[in-house]
């Protein structure tokens, strides 16, 4: 369609600028990007569960590398699981 604005807006960190933000506003367009100003302080519970996040990632590509998991081409959930169990 020509003639029109976009609805949302992805662009890259260097067009995030206070001019470019203002010019997104008045034309109604909805510019994904952080907000400005200091970042917010992440939660004791935030924290934990990065942590716990990044702990399961390493156990898992351990796992792929220790026991050949990479090799499953599963697609299914189900299927998955079964196989890791044989193994």
């Amino acid at each position: 369609m020509l003639g029109y604005y976009p609805e949302t807006l992805f662009s890259d960190k260097i067009y995030w600028t206070k001019k470019n933000r203002a010019w997104c506003k008045e034309k109604g367009i909805k510019l994904v990007a952080t907000p400005k100003g200091r970042p917010i302080k992440k939660t004791a519970k935030q924290k934990r569960e990065e942590k716990r996040n990044l702990l399961k990632e390493i156990m898992i590509g351990n796992a792929k590398q220790a026991c050949n998991l990479n090799q499953i081409k599963a697609k299914l959930k189900k299927t998955s699981e079964s196989w890791i169990g044989t193994i």
